[in-house]
């Protein structure tokens, strides 16, 4: 149901604060649409400007109008999937700024062409309860772009089709960052690490076959020990 849809603890101070109640006052906001018949502005005989309607394949809708279509600004429920769509509509369509909530529980804000998210800018909360900000390209995360995590970590670098690739930061909930680079989704190679004590580790080859202790006055330490990173996982 729509009205039990809530924001996951740990993304609801992440999100934008317009998306924390856009489900509640879309489908308040749409209530008041029942008719089947066409209520709103008229100019040569056909819908332009203001108005709403209960489709014939259940679309309910509400805002403007050219030449019979939907047309600039607009709020629908779609009756075939129950998706909600706030924002620009052309020639009948999503397109241009708008945001998008679809069952189960995802929201995205982006550019529309259709139903079709334009490369570029984006946020996403998934229906995992995770939550994406960033560059957008071929329906992946690509470039750079910032994931918040259900376990309350998030990452901050580079992205390739929807994989951490490249140079990235990840920040623990409990305190401990890393820094370095990413193969295949996983931290690998030269990698600094600062535990929640302000411990910092970092390896010494592209290998990470061997770390260093670089907190003042501590000694080094040996390879396989704590701040060691192969194939994306930390010795502890």
């Amino acid at each position: 149901m729509y009205k039990s849809f809530t924001f996951p603890t740990v993304t609801r101070s992440r999100v934008p604060r317009h998306w924390l109640n856009f489900v509640e006052e879309s489908i308040s906001e749409l209530a008041t649409v029942t008719n089947n018949v066409y209520d709103g502005q008229v100019a040569k005989g056909v819908r332009q400007g203001l108005g709403q309607i209960v489709l014939p394949n259940g679309d309910i809708y509400k805002g403007n109008w050219k030449s019979d279509l939907r047309h600039g600004a607009g709020l629908c429920k779609f009756g075939e999937t129950g998706a909600i769509f706030k924002g620009e509509w052309r020639d009948g369509k999503p397109n241009g700024n708008g945001i998008l909530f679809s069952l189960p529980n995802e929201i995205i804000e982006a550019r529309f062409d259709g139903f079709k998210i334009i490369d570029g800018q984006v946020k996403i909360l998934f229906t995992n309860g995770e939550y994406y900000e960033g560059n957008f390209k071929n329906n992946h995360r690509n470039s750079t772009g910032i994931h918040y995590y259900a376990n309350a970590d998030f990452y901050d670098g580079e992205w390739q089709n929807d994989k951490r690739i490249g140079r990235g930061r990840i920040f623990a909930a409990g305190g401990g960052k890393l820094n370095g680079m990413f193969i295949e989704d996983k931290a690998d190679g030269f990698v600094e690490f600062e535990d929640k004590d302000g411990n910092m580790f970092q390896t010494e080859n592209d290998e990470a076959k061997a770390v260093k202790k670089v907190k003042k006055g501590a000694s080094d330490v040996g390879a396989n020990t704590p701040g060691s990173f192969i194939n994306g996982k930390l010795y502890q």
